[in-house]
Parts: C-alpha cells; sequence; structure tokens
C-alpha cells in the first residue's frame, strides 16, 4: 500500500474474516480490496489491542494510525537509522513488494490488482527482477 493509503486507513475497512482491507480512497480513484498478509494482520491486531481503550472510551472506530504524514516520516528514518540503512524511501518498499510477487511467479493481473497499479506498464515500471531469479528460470536451479 502507499504511504497516504496506510495512514488513512479506517478500522471500518478491516476484514478480519476475509483477512482483507478496503481502499475506498486511492491515489488513482480506485477503490480496492488489500490482501493481508499475515504478518500486516498480526501488526494490525497489535495496534487494535493498543487502541482498544480509546475506542472503547470514544465509541469511535476512527483511523488505525494516528500518524501524520510527518510523523510517519520521522519513524520511519529513525527506523533506518536504528537498523543501519541508508538510501531507502518508504516508496522503495512498494517496487520491493511488487518485484517479490512477480518472483513468487503470481499472475501479473493478480500482482496489478494487489499493488491497485493502473496499467501493465505502470506495474512493469514498479517491477525489479533480481539477478538471482533471472538465472533460476533459465538454468531451473
Amino acid at each position: 500500500m502507499r504511504q497516504g493509503e496506510i495512514l488513512a486507513l479506517e478500522w471500518r475497512h478491516i476484514n478480519w474474516l476475509d483477512h482483507t482491507c478496503y481502499l475506498p480512497d486511492t491515489k488513482n480513484g480506485t477503490a480496492r480490496i488489500v490482501p493481508l498478509s499475515v504478518r500486516a494482520e498480526e501488526a494490525l491486531q497489535r495496534q487494535q489491542t493498543r487502541g482498544c481503550t480509546l475506542q472503547r472510551a470514544t465509541g469511535k472506530d476512527g483511523k488505525v494510525w494516528k500518524y501524520t504524514n510527518d510523523g510517519m516520516r520521522a519513524s520511519y528514518n529513525k527506523a533506518l537509522k536504528r537498523a543501519g540503512i541508508v538510501g531507502l524511501t518508504f516508496h522503495d518498499l512498494r517496487h520491493e513488494a511488487t518485484s517479490r510477487f512477480c518472483e513468487k511467479a503470481i499472475p501479473m493481473v493478480t500482482v496489478q490488482a494487489i499493488t491497485g497499479h493502473k496499467s501493465t506498464q505502470m506495474l512493469k515500471r514498479y517491477t525489479h527482477i533480481s539477478g538471482k531469479t533471472l538465472v533460476y528460470a533459465v538454468r531451473g536451479s
């Protein structure tokens, strides 16, 4: 998901039974359903536990994350510094995820639906297959 989509996510748009979240307002103007990985769902559950008291007190569902864009950027940069990672933007993570989906041989149409790219041309722009995967495709090992 894009940073803005993550920050705008509301509890009412998470479907725990289907392991998905609904994005009614995306960058390209098309609503979409995003499947949640096990790790993403676990992170959401931890966040829900943290916010449970506030939700009960206010009676509101509200946003999943209380960060602003600047707050998110600051937390992300702090985590990068702690990990000793230089030059990795938040948006780079979207490129990485798209590439790994393609390397898993997930059909391009499915990857496009997951990532929310309007065209396969834009999807291709985000996909960077590793040399190891290319060698495996040719040599089978």
